[in-house]
């Protein structure tokens, strides 16, 4: 995947519609990167690697109230599987990424749609848990009442490793299956992320044709 460097969110990458670097604050040459992303898919695992694991978070409740909380790649883990038997949808997204935001209505009506055949969505944004005030806005702007949460992380390069995100650029997209094991990911070369073939590999998993 072609990484873009980006330090600030109004650059004119994300404004145009590219992918948009996690970091703001400290991004890495491509081949520092790749190394970086190496080591975390053979260490880590996207449920971490050593120390005790976490719980998920609660559910959110009461049903349909937009809520978000901070996580960390364990709890993101033991939330995922909470939802073994269905087809769970992980957007990593952030506030300042324009393709992701572009992206998100299409999340909202796929959960909507979905929902009752077995999709779950759940959304992951890479800002810093400060900016929780203005991901929790945007959240409730597209009436996204499904999980969301903020990474733990935030910005930096921690992000990138332990959520494991290829190339370090949002937005990007993790699709497990019924028994949770990762079946496609989406947003790791570079190129706009195309919505009918999201829908389409949605569709196979849930008809278990895929």
């Amino acid at each position: 995947m072609q990484t873009t460097q980006r330090t600030h969110p109004g650059t004119a990458e994300a404004q145009q519609g590219g992918p948009a670097a996690v970091s703001r604050r400290q991004v890495l040459r491509p081949a520092q990167r790749l190394g970086a992303m190496l080591l975390a898919a053979w260490v880590a695992g996207l449920g971490g690697c050593g120390g005790k694991p976490q719980p998920a978070p609660q559910p959110l409740s009461p049903s349909g109230v937009v809520d978000v909380q901070v996580v960390d790649e364990q709890q993101l883990a033991a939330e995922v599987a909470r939802h073994r038997g269905r087809v769970v949808l992980v957007d990593y997204w952030a506030t300042w990424c324009a393709p992701c935001k572009a992206l998100f209505p299409h999340h909202v009506e796929l959960h909507r749609r979905l929902a009752s055949q077995g999709l779950v969505v759940i959304s992951v944004s890479v800002d810093d848990p400060a900016d929780r005030p203005a991901v929790l806005e945007f959240l409730k702007s597209q009436e996204a009442t499904f999980a969301n949460f903020i990474s733990l992380y935030g910005t930096s390069e921690q992000t990138i490793q332990r959520f494991q995100i290829p190339g370090g650029a949002v937005p990007h997209l993790k699709l497990y299956d019924r028994k949770g094991n990762l079946s496609a990911t989406f947003g790791v070369d570079g190129k706009p992320l195309d919505p009918q073939t999201i829908d389409k590999t949605v569709q196979q998993l849930l008809s278990g044709s895929a």
